[in-house]
């Protein structure tokens, strides 16, 4: 079977649903289903439903046992540093796996959450953009498919889907365009990462269900990054930390990279959880993405403003040094070395568009956002210092002019070696 028609094939799984029954009647307090609650989205979209919401939320959790389920979420919540002991009783682990079938539940197990549950916030699912579409198939789409039969089980539930702006971008267009509207279904994208195209086949089940009469959202979310509250960032696979990462290291910035749009992982969790309260928002798609785009000058004068000393050079100058770097860690730290070549990936091919994200339609989302109140928070010099502090604090970036040069590569790592041994 070709890529195409297994990607197409694969997004009618779950059509022998039927959602012909009884909507589940709100419970007073509600209760929510989350799944994905332990990744960096998931512990804020958590939070969000916790402090916005009276809601009871039951987190489906890879995990052993109910005990070790509950100490894993409770371990990620207290890394981002939203924890509270008082949060515990409006919070039910559930030890279970995307990957199986019925959630990894029995179905006993299976039958009790869907008696008890009355919304779906379906937010779980593999992140890794290295693997190809079938290693991420299990988790992503056969995930997604139990998560729809659970929501047309003995009652139906609404899903919140959340979906991302990156199933538009797996290339930059070689030509000017309108803006992508909420409702614009993406292009199948063949050529992009399995992550990409786990992500569409999954929209494309949930649209689907949506046509049966299934009742929720699709919140399509662009770049997330930190949080605008605690300028914590757990996440040390993300794009834009690798490249802060690679630029300390070589003490170098790529020069002439398009503007760039991202929003902290804080008011994006909010911002779903009031799409989801909206009447108006059945069945409907959400673009949720900063209106002010970020100048990448903006950042690297941040950066040095922080004491990094930075050089801007051409782009492919700045891929050569990252490149010479990770050739010499491989020996010796592979992961950095991975790491830095992830972040001149995506420079390998287009410098100019590195990045990028094609312009986005969010007028419905930004509608309700006004009407509520919620105001994008901005991305300044205030933010940037508190995540650049942060990452030091996790050892993740050197503290600025104590170590030797990054361009001497070997004196740099043996000082970070050290450094380690010294922990």
């Amino acid at each position: 079977m070709s890529e195409l028609a297994t990607l197409l094939a694969d997004a009618n799984l779950a059509d022998q649903v039927n959602y012909d029954g009884c909507v589940s009647q709100s419970h007073q307090p509600p209760v929510v289903l989350l799944t994905g609650a332990t990744g960096f989205v998931g512990v804020h979209l958590l939070n969000a439903l916790l402090h916005d919401t009276d809601a009871v939320v039951y987190c489906l959790i890879r995990a052993p046992d109910t005990a070790a389920a509950q100490a894993r979420l409770i371990a990620q919540m207290q890394a981002n540093r939203l924890w509270r002991d008082d949060l515990i009783t409006r919070i039910v682990p559930i030890a279970g796996d995307l990957e199986q079938p019925q959630l990894g539940l029995t179905p006993a197990q299976f039958t009790a959450l869907a008696e008890q549950i009355n919304v779906i916030y379906h937010n779980g699912a593999a992140t890794h953009i290295l693997p190809p579409y079938h290693h991420l198939r299990p988790a992503n789409v056969l995930g997604t498919a139990e998560i729809l039969r659970l929501a047309g089980y003995l009652t139906i539930k609404p899903v919140q889907f959340i979906s991302t702006l990156s199933l538009f971008t797996p290339k930059p267009l070689p030509y000017q365009r309108a803006p992508f509207n909420e409702h614009e279904t993406p292009p199948c994208p063949l050529n992009a990462s399995g992550y990409v195209q786990t992500k569409w086949v999954a929209e494309r089940m949930v649209e689907r269900a949506f046509q049966r009469g299934l009742p929720g959202s699709i919140i399509r979310i662009g770049r997330i990054f930190g949080n605008s509250q605690t300028q914590v960032m757990m996440n040390d696979n993300d794009q834009l930390y690798l490249l802060l990462k690679a630029c300390v290291m070589v003490g170098q910035f790529p020069l002439s990279l398009q503007p760039m749009q991202m929003i902290p992982a804080d008011f994006t969790s909010r911002a779903v959880v009031l799409f989801a309260h909206q009447a108006s928002a059945a069945q409907r798609i959400f673009h949720l993405i900063h209106p002010q785009p970020i100048a990448w000058e903006e950042l690297w004068s941040s950066v040095q403003g922080f004491g990094y000393s930075l050089t801007g050079v051409s782009a492919a100058a700045w891929v050569n040094q990252v490149q010479r770097h990770a050739a010499a860690l491989y020996q010796s730290d592979p992961t950095t070395a991975m790491q830095l070549n992830l972040a001149a990936a995506p420079l390998l091919e287009s410098p100019s568009s590195a990045l990028q994200r094609t312009g986005f339609d969010a007028r419905y989302a930004n509608e309700l956002l006004t009407a509520a109140g919620l105001n994008y928070p901005p991305i300044d010099a205030q933010f940037w210092r508190g995540h650049l502090q942060f990452f030091q604090e996790m050892n993740w970036l050197p503290p600025p002019n104590c170590c030797p040069s990054p361009s001497n590569v070997v004196a740099y790592w043996r000082w970070r070696a050290m450094q380690k041994q010294r922990r």
